[in-house]
């Protein structure tokens, strides 16, 4: 799975928009757009801010690094 399809299931599954996210990581709804597309990731920064409001548990977490890292591979 790549971090983009995990990041979209995630939104799916609490029923929360691109738009939730960016008003709460004070991003723009395209960045999280791109994210959700594969473009772009976030950067570790944002990646901690977007854990924390997802409510990511440590597995989860683990999870999306380990996505982003096989993306930057």
């Amino acid at each position: 799975m790549e971090f983009a399809l995990w990041l979209t299931a995630r939104l799916a599954s609490q029923r929360r928009s691109q738009t939730d996210v960016a008003r709460e990581l004070g991003v723009t709804q395209a960045a999280v757009s791109q994210w959700c597309g594969g473009v772009y990731a976030p950067t570790s920064d944002r990646l901690d801010a977007l854990l924390t409001y997802l409510a990511c548990d440590d597995g989860d977490a683990r999870e999306a690094v380990r996505l982003l890292a096989a993306r930057a591979a």
